[in-house]
């Protein structure tokens, strides 16, 4: 599928499992260091090549190294923040200097419950000339899926004659948002971005009811949930990154897939992730721009986001 470039595997499981499960690995504590506003430990590891079940493929060659690297836990949660991994032992035929995998770890809410999940990864491959290539990957919208099953002895016209009707259960039914609807949304969650926390939950409201073609989808009010994705000082402000993946109301849910457009003005100073200018030849370290997450730039002037800064968003397409 992909012709040319850095490709890479791993990112969302292999990686951590190579070092936390099994006991291939030494590793040793280094000391408490801050880590994206957070107090974390830090801790060194190494995996011998025989181990660690990593391979690099360059100039039509293969060959499996060894990894080093570190990982930093939430002093107070012990929760994983970042892990890397270098690896180590590259034979010299394969024009290799360095690889090295950056991966960093949030809790996502997925059904009902609370995930410690990879968030991002940067894969950077240098060779001997000098050249390096890059891999970036975000996870977002990530989804829970289960089956149910039923065993029965009963005479089917009876079993048919059993099964409640939906509209008086109080079941949840699933909605679809059609594409390119323009939706308003205030912010529900203060955000005092001196202490906000990557991973941390956040909420917000429609500011009118949702609607296509005089029907209305979801209703003034109905909350759309998630997470602080991203809050990086800046020598100007802040980097802010707000993800939103899940909109309820009552008897309705729908997943937010959307693309940011505006936010309030009094409390940004730009929107999104705009692509770096390609002639100039150097690549710009900026957010990339995804389904449902508002990222955008905060001055220095401003303290907290408050309840109420308005946002609006166009709806995008997703399979049922």
């Amino acid at each position: 599928m992909i012709g040319s470039g850095l490709v890479s595997s791993g990112e969302f499981l292999t990686h951590a499992r190579n070092v936390f499960v099994g006991e291939y690995g030494v590793i040793h504590y280094v000391g408490v260091e801050e880590l994206r506003g957070r107090t974390a430990a830090r801790y060194d590891y190494e995996i011998a090549t025989v181990f660690a079940g990593y391979t690099l493929h360059a100039r039509g060659k293969g060959a499996a190294v060894g990894v080093r690297g570190s990982f930093w836990a939430d002093s107070t949660s012990l929760d994983l923040l970042r892990l890397t991994a270098e690896a180590t032992g590259i034979p010299a035929d394969l024009g290799v200097r360095r690889a090295l995998t950056e991966l960093d770890y949030s809790r996502i809410r997925i059904g009902a419950s609370d995930y410690l999940l990879p968030q991002a990864a940067d894969v950077r491959m240098r060779q001997d000339s000098g050249m390096e290539q890059r891999n970036r990957i975000e996870f977002t919208h990530c989804r829970q899926y289960s089956t149910e099953s039923l065993l029965s002895f009963a005479d089917p016209d009876m079993e048919l004659a059993s099964v409640p009707d939906s509209s008086t259960t109080g079941d949840i039914d699933e909605v679809f948002l059609p594409s390119d609807l323009i939706v308003a949304v205030r912010l529900e969650t203060p955000i005092h971005l001196d202490r906000a926390k990557v991973g941390e939950e956040i909420s917000a409201a429609l500011d009118s009811d949702l609607r296509q073609k005089g029907r209305v989808i979801a209703p003034k009010g109905a909350v759309i949930s998630g997470r602080m994705r991203l809050v990086q000082r800046e020598k100007s402000g802040y980097t802010v990154g707000l993800e939103f993946t899940d909109l309820t109301f009552e008897k309705g849910h729908a997943r937010f897939f959307a693309k940011l457009i505006n936010v309030d003005s009094r409390y940004t100073q730009s929107v999104g992730a705009p692509e770096p200018a390609g002639r100039s030849g150097i690549q710009l370290d900026l957010p990339m721009a995804l389904p449902g997450v508002a990222t955008f730039v905060v001055p220095a002037r401003i303290a907290e986001l408050p309840k109420g800064m308005l946002m609006q968003w166009k709806t995008m397409a997703v399979g049922k």
